[in-house]
């Protein structure tokens, strides 16, 4: 069994890389020489491949007596009954890939702290604008925003020669569910509201919003008088047929539906002002009902038999 290893020839390189003087290594053991080859596996390598007589090639870091860690780039070959060992420093080389190395890390983290960076800012980009065009409290458009649509979808209509419906409504005796009930009933009964609306109407197509208080507008494009009137009772159905839980109750509602179709000459404002005086019409004649401007002066009141405003509360609902 190989106890150490005697040295048969070294040559001045070997020597300087060990840091010794070329004579040190005249006749003498290699573990003398080069104690910390036990420390690191590199003499239990080269025992293997005494044993094996099969090479291997390998990088290493080796503790340097005067210059401290190192790396060595180490090849061992079987040679008649030993081997032969070399190696060479490749220590600046290593460093210098290392230094690459951490140059890429940190430009991959700096690209994906950048993209995150990105990320949030296009997310607060789309809560601000949210924030500018959305009511708080229903999710619908603000009054701003709808406007701003509506105009656009105006000029829409006139370019392509489109039909255009604008539905405005709002909740009938709201006064008294919040008087009833109380405020946060009466947020939750227009929030309610909105959300049936906005899943009633075509989506990517019609514009809904809340004016303010408990009136709401619906613009409904390529679409005519009588298409908009039969939306606004279906509408109107889905609101009247809608229950809100609150302390034990369960509060109804109705809306009344003011329609005005855009004449193809009209602004916005007249179009919102006919709208708004056949909802005022609809209030007048019952409340709960579709009231349409038929553009020449005329209004056509539509109420289905048996569909008279529900009461303001029920009892609990088993659901």
């Amino acid at each position: 069994q190989p106890i150490d290893g005697h040295v048969i020839a070294a040559n001045r390189r070997a020597a300087q890389i060990a840091d010794r003087p070329l004579e040190a290594f005249s006749d003498a053991r290699l573990l003398n020489v080069l104690p910390n080859f036990a420390i690191n596996g590199v003499w239990q390598r080269c025992l293997d491949v005494a044993a094996s007589r099969s090479p291997v090639e390998y990088i290493t870091r080796y503790q340097h007596r005067s210059q401290g860690e190192r790396w060595y780039e180490v090849a061992i070959a079987p040679l008649g009954d030993g081997f032969m060992l070399t190696y060479s420093d490749i220590t600046e080389r290593r460093q210098a890939e290392e230094t690459a190395l951490r140059q890429q890390r940190e430009h991959a983290e700096a690209n994906a702290a950048l993209k995150a960076e990105i990320v949030r800012r296009q997310a607060l980009e789309v809560e601000l604008q949210r924030l500018a065009t959305c009511d708080p409290l229903t999710g619908a458009l603000n009054r701003r925003a709808i406007t701003e649509r509506l105009q656009k979808a105006l000029l829409a209509a006139e370019r392509y020669g489109h039909a255009l419906t604008v539905a405005t409504f709002d909740l009938d005796h709201f006064k008294a569910i919040n008087d009833t009930f109380g405020h946060a009933a009466g947020d939750a009964v227009l929030k309610a509201c909105a959300a049936l609306v906005t899943h009633g109407l075509r989506e990517d197509v019609d514009i809904f919003g809340r004016l303010g208080g408990e009136e709401f507008v619906a613009v409904l494009p390529q679409t005519d008088l009588t298409a908009a009137a039969a939306v606004a009772e279906r509408l109107r159905r889905l609101v009247t047929e809608c229950e809100v839980p609150i302390e034990g109750h369960v509060v109804r509602f109705s809306a009344s539906f003011g329609l005005a179709a855009w004449d193809g000459r009209e602004t916005m404002d007249r179009l919102l002002s006919r709208s708004d005086t056949a909802l005022y019409r609809a209030k007048s004649a019952g409340r709960n009902v579709v009231c349409v401007d038929e553009g020449t002066g005329e209004w056509i009141v539509a109420r289905v038999p048996g569909t008279e405003a529900p009461p303001l509360a029920a009892e609990p609902s088993p659901f």
